[in-house]
């Protein structure tokens, strides 16, 4: 606070607080940021959290900052307003020395000039846990622009000593503008000690507990136990607390004597002391289990969740008694490590768990206790997906009731999915052939042409991309095509066998209507066709393109299958014997995107990038409509409705389009929109789901009393039957694709 208060010509404007794990430094930073609230010169503060994705990530740093110190000056809001106005891509281009200067050094100058007599403090905590793939440019950044501030400005950032942030802020520390300083358990056995005193004799006061019940050996060695950590004091004196409050008095000196064992100086053997503790009523292999899955959904949670969240995402129960897992109490029981200092828990609580607990128990050292994150990324990404089926297929008889973790849901699914499936997004390219060089296309935020995978087409072999997932009819199975791999999971059982065949990247999957077959389309220009539980190859491969095989799917009653080629042909095989019955189609200019049977199997719709859809007889192979145009980009998807009196597509060009599959003419369109949102219409008066305009009313043919849910970012194209037979949603955030067909759910997006 002395530094805080020197607005000196030679004050220090740069406060680096490093330090060992477990030694304090949030706390001291949440001290720091509370005391400046209070004298009112708190501008900004930022405490980066790795299990709220909105704080790791830096692109929003800086931004973040700016929002928060418009709120305390009409100058400071009325500069970044201006500043945003002239350049809006600086709210979404990742980190960037311009982004910085504009957003952070120039809003920080401005504050100064309009309260020169007063410090200006940004406080950032926990700057190591930033994503660590853009850690070290935005280390970078900050110790190139923290030099050039005014002498009010105070900005104090605390982090582990990680040898990226040594690099970037080492040279710094002999700068007259910079102060450092690391805390180390070693030099912090006072501080510790002090208040493990304090702690202890107010413990004693409140449960009425003298000093010989308590031993001054008892004291000293508990004191030389926490050894300078302040996690171990605190985690200690709440177990300590949480002890006597089930146990009573007398439980005291075991747990005294437990503390005080040989080793228990290390941090992980409390946690793990702790934890056997815990469950030594408890036996069977549930109790590990349930531990390992409701950790795990609280470590790799990618936005705070409170507890009743959790419970409805989990839904997890006892295999044997089929009985609700209790979270609530579940975290009670560890409130010692999962809400040190909260008050009442109950179904609205956030449990946190500081980082070394999550050090400790994703290591080999916390034993039975030992959580596999990759494993719960996988059980969030199965619940999170099978959410969102479920209520598709409620749908269909009415809206459902919107469960109130589907926010989380909407946006963090494909995190969790990632992270299982190994898709490396920074290392997608772009193919300049691909991408349209429109005008409604915005290569900074992703929003113009970039639906489906088409838009980065160009891979390298190998290169572990995710280009598809699909469910199968009756949402037992999912199958993920990765690179030249595909991948068919019993999503109850978690069990899974790899499809191997393909020479190059898998572009589309697709289950038969009975779930017991697998089509693949590959860019080794073959079809293939395999046993979804088993993973052999049934038939192929099938040639007859001569080009990258984007799509193929099954017909309705499984025993055609019809393609779509980059070679701009549609085919048609017999998926009893692999013969090419009908083909190749032509009537398209270019590539052929996608190309799916009407509900009855007599008609096939395709899309191009020529622009247009077409659509055939099937059993002729002679195109009875089109070519179709109205989109002035390529056509991404084209799909049926359930009756097959309306055909769907959505474009490249941030529009979808209905049509009438009889006359071919335009029934229904949308308009570009950047704060779009879907809308459930009444079946009866609208039967379609609609991306409205901005000012929310709903288009031609939908109902008035639409019900909205929104979602963060534009919606780039999406077109649903109003019993859900179909489905097409991309978001531009990720370029997502989702769509239903004849009772199959399919996923897809690029990086």
């Amino acid at each position: 606070m002395e530094w805080i208060t020197d607005i000196s010509d030679t004050a220090r404007c740069f406060f680096w607080m490093s330090g060992d794990p477990g030694v304090g430094k949030s706390a001291i930073t949440a001290s720091i940021a509370k005391e400046s609230k209070c004298r009112r010169v708190l501008w900004a503060q930022l405490f980066i959290n790795r299990n709220d994705a909105r704080t790791v990530d830096p692109r929003f740093f800086f931004p973040s900052i700016a929002q928060q110190m418009s709120k305390s000056s009409l100058a400071v809001e009325y500069a970044v307003q201006q500043t945003i106005r002239e350049q809006p891509e600086l709210m979404n281009d990742d980190i960037s020395i311009e982004q910085a200067k504009k957003l952070f050094v120039n809003t920080i100058c401005i504050a100064s000039e309009s309260s020169p007599t007063l410090p200006v403090v940004i406080v950032i905590d926990a700057l190591d846990e930033t994503d660590f793939r853009r850690l070290a440019v935005t280390v970078e950044i900050l110790s190139e622009v923290l030099l050039g501030l005014p002498f009010n400005a105070k900005v104090f950032i605390s982090s582990r000593a990680e040898e990226v942030i040594r690099d970037a802020f080492g040279p710094q520390l002999t700068h007259t503008r910079v102060r450092h300083m690391h805390l180390s358990a070693r030099d912090s056995i006072l501080e510790v000690t002090t208040f493990l005193e304090r702690r202890i004799a107010a413990i004693m006061k409140e449960y009425h507990i003298d000093l010989s019940q308590w031993g001054e050996e008892r004291m000293r060695k508990l004191c030389t136990q926490g050894s300078g950590l302040f996690i171990w004091a605190v985690t200690a004196i709440e177990y300590i607390q949480a002890e006597i409050e089930e146990g009573g008095k007398e439980c005291l000196g075991v747990v005294l004597d437990q503390l005080n064992a040989n080793g228990m100086e290390n941090v992980n053997t409390l946690y793990l002391t702790i934890l056997k503790q815990t469950y030594r009523r408890e036996s069977g292999p549930w109790r590990y289990q349930r531990f390992r899955r409701i950790m795990g959904a609280i470590l790799v949670q990618q936005s705070p969740l409170c507890i009743a969240d959790i419970e409805g995402l989990l839904n997890l129960r006892n295999p044997v008694t089929q009985t609700a897992a209790d979270i609530e109490h579940f975290v009670r029981r560890l409130r010692t490590v999962l809400v040190a200092g909260a008050g009442e828990i109950n179904r609205w609580t956030f449990p946190r768990v500081h980082r070394s607990f999550s050090d400790f128990v994703t290591s080999a050292g916390a034993e039975d206790f030992h959580v596999d994150t990759t494993d719960s990324d996988g059980e969030l990404a199965i619940q999170c997906t099978g959410q969102l089926r479920q209520l598709w297929v409620d749908v269909q008889q009415e809206l459902p009731d919107i469960p109130a973790q589907l926010p989380y849901v909407i946006q963090h699914w494909s995190s969790h999915l990632t992270r299982v499936v190994g898709v490396k997004m920074e290392q997608v390219e772009r193919d300049d052939e691909l991408i349209s060089t429109s005008d409604a296309i915005d290569p900074h935020t992703n929003s113009g042409a970039q639906v489906g995978v088409e838009a980065t087409k160009k891979r390298t072999s190998g290169s572990g991309d995710l280009w598809c997932i699909t469910f199968s009819p009756d949402g037992t199975r999912m199958a993920i095509a990765q690179a030249q791999t595909i991948r068919s999971r019993n999503i109850q059982t978690g069990e899974e066998v790899s499809l191997l065949g393909h020479t190059r990247e898998v572009n589309f999957v697709a289950f038969s209507p009975d779930g017991k077959r697998i089509v693949s389309a590959s860019d080794d220009e073959t079809i293939r066709i395999w046993n979804s539980e088993t993973g052999d190859l049934v038939l192929g491969p099938l040639e007859g393109h001569t080009s990258w095989v984007y799509s193929a799917v099954f017909s309705p009653e499984g025993r055609r299958i019809v393609s779509a080629s980059f070679d701009k042909t549609i085919r048609i095989w017999n998926s009893d014997t692999g013969e090419m019955v009908l083909g190749p189609l032509r009537g398209h200019t270019d590539r052929v995107l996608s190309a799916v049977f009407s509900p009855d199997g007599r008609l096939i719709v395709s899309a191009s990038r020529d622009k247009t859809i077409c659509v055939w007889d099937s059993q002729s192979g002679n195109m009875v409509l089109g070519p179709l145009e109205g989109h002035v980009e390529g056509v991404r998807f084209a799909v049926f409705s359930v009756d097959a009196r309306h055909i769907g597509s959505c474009s490249l060009d941030r529009t979808f389009l209905i049509w009438d599959s009889n006359t071919g003419e335009r029934v229904l369109g949308s308009h570009e929109s950047d704060d779009a949102k879907l809308a459930f219409t009444n079946s009866e008066t609208g039967p379609y789901i609609i991306t409205p305009p901005r000012s929310n009313i709903p288009a031609a043919g939908t109902s008035a009393s639409s019900h909205f849910f929104g979602l963060e970012q534009g919606v780039v194209a999406g077109v649903v039957n109003a019993d859900v037979d179909m489905w097409l949603y991309a978001d531009q955030t990720r370029n997502l694709l989702i769509w239903r067909y004849a009772g199959q759910l399919f996923l897809t997006w690029c990086g």
